[in-house]
């Protein structure tokens, strides 16, 4: 039954805890999409867009540059006449407005001069000559990049070369791709953009990222790629993306309102499940005891209906034996046997009680010793002492008969003479019933065997009628009552150890 209700409650456990685990499991699934999708993809989105337009920029600004340079190097004069100069006007203007970026395009004399252009005015970061990009495009010929300060929030990417006309002239080409249109479209304007150099200095930037007091982006920042770090009061998400062109592309998500909201529905699903987890464990075990109480109900019933149809066959049988010596030796006493077996039977058979008073079943005793007395005659001597108090118990129906029969069979003492005693007292807490023979009494091995029978509780033996009955009263009552065994030489003893219940108080 104990193994019964361990498995009746690790199934209930089972199936109380899935839904509890299938509800976190859904919501981690549920966060890891979240996070996923609104923080990671977006993040990659928008650094995807802004590296693909940055390098688009540059090389589209490096193939202008380079057909820029070849029609500059085809002219002959020194662009003096104005004419020239619309002539070569023209020409850069269709070659600027192939790049798929907008640009502006200026070229300017050896000393820094606007020769042409498509803005009448230089920006501000040309207008330095010693300074910038028109600074290392007088140290070297290659093409040079560099952001330039459009105001205080907006920088431009500058593009320049060093060229030499047909004629020898030298200057500088420049091209400017505006920084609005690189970080224009972007998906998701609460990531926040910056390119960096290769020492991290920031060189241009979408919204104000954390830098130090040098201007630089903040090492922490720097070093992360694909985590969280934390700066300041936030925490950011950072991802980079690397350019050919020694550019760094870097893309902070802030978080960490995020992850306040993750966190706090982490720990009210822990309190929830915390303060869930005793109710149901609870619940579990008062409904695992309910049914195992309800289990065991119905097994000592069924048990209990085992063990009274084992008496009335065994009593039967040992009757209708009497009777047929009886017809022979005195047939008007077979008659009157019979009649009181009638009796008897009627009591024995009606199965709709299970417990009846001691007055009623005294009188199943009588009728039972009245058959005996006519089988035996002076060799069978029964006396009684019953308290008038016990009359009103309840006890157990035809729990007597098989002690009485024992006590007949093995009781015989010196002359053959079977001389039993039943004795019903009414104690302060039980009713003791004493049934006392003057027979040899029980075996060191039979009383052996019985202790045995005590400690398994199941009977696996031939000899039924003891166990039958201690078990009988351990179904209906508990463990504290059952049957004891005296065994001395000339006096045994068989007591039952009842409750004390009153007809009132009994149970249906």
């Amino acid at each position: 039954m104990y193994d019964f209700q361990r498995i009746f409650r690790r199934a209930l456990l089972k199936y109380a805890l899935l839904p509890a685990m299938l509800f976190g499991g859904i919501s981690l699934i549920f966060t890891i999409y979240g996070w996923n999708h609104y923080v990671v993809g977006n993040n990659l989105a928008v650094r995807t867009c802004l590296v693909q337009r940055l390098e688009g920029g540059l090389q589209d600004g490096a193939a202008v540059l380079n057909q820029m340079e070849r029609r500059l190097k085809n002219e002959s004069g020194a662009l003096a006449q104005q004419s020239d100069k619309a002539e070569l006007y023209g020409d850069l203007y269709t070659v600027a407005n192939k790049s798929v970026v907008p640009l502006t395009f200026y070229l300017l004399d050896e000393q820094g001069n606007l020769l042409l252009g498509s803005q009448p005015v230089l920006p501000p970061g040309l207008q330095d000559t010693d300074w910038g990009v028109l600074r290392r495009l007088r140290r070297t010929s290659l093409p040079c990049w560099e952001f330039i300060r459009k105001d205080t929030v907006r920088q431009d990417l500058a593009l320049g070369k060093a060229v030499s006309m047909k004629n020898g002239e030298k200057g500088f080409l420049v091209i400017i791709l505006s920084g609005e249109k690189i970080f224009a479209g972007r998906e998701n304007p609460e990531v926040l953009l910056a390119v960096t150099d290769a020492f991290d200095n920031i060189t241009a930037a979408a919204e104000a990222v954390p830098v130090d007091d040098q201007g630089k982006l903040l090492p922490i920042l720097c070093a992360t790629d694909g985590g969280l770090a934390e700066a300041g009061r936030e925490i950011y998400y950072v991802t980079q993306s690397r350019l050919p062109q020694g550019l760094q592309v870097v893309a902070l998500t802030p978080v960490r309102s995020l992850l306040d909201r993750y966190l706090m529905g982490s720990a009210l699903s822990l309190v929830f499940f915390l303060l869930l987890m005793p109710l149901i464990f609870r619940g579990v075990q008062r409904e695992s005891q309910l049914r195992a109480q309800a289990v065991e109900r119905l097994t000592a019933k069924a048990e209990m209906r085992q063990l009274e149809s084992q008496f009335n066959p065994h009593f039967l049988f040992n009757t209708l034996e009497n009777i047929k010596y009886m017809v022979k030796l005195d047939p008007a006493a077979a008659i009157r046997m019979l009649i009181a077996l009638s009796t008897l039977l009627r009591y024995s058979i009606n199965n709709s009680l299970q417990q009846v008073t001691l007055a009623d079943d005294l009188d199943y005793v009588h009728r039972y010793m009245e058959i005996q007395q006519y089988r035996f005659g002076r060799r069978l001597e029964f006396t009684e002492k019953i308290d008038e108090k016990a009359l009103v118990c309840e006890i157990p129906k035809l729990v007597f008969q098989p002690l009485l029969e024992n006590a007949i069979k093995y009781g015989a003492g010196k002359g053959g003479v079977r001389s039993v005693y039943l004795e019903i007292t009414c104690l302060a807490d039980g009713l003791q019933v004493d049934v006392v023979d003057q027979g040899k009494g029980f075996s060191t091995e039979a009383l052996q065997a019985w202790v045995l029978l005590q400690e398994n509780e199941e009977n696996d033996t031939a000899h039924t009628g003891l166990f039958n009955i201690h078990r009988r009263i351990q179904l209906l009552y508990g463990r504290q009552f059952g049957v004891e065994i005296r065994s001395g030489a000339g006096r045994n003893c068989v007591r039952l150890c009842l409750p004390r219940r009153a007809e009132e108080e009994g149970l249906a």
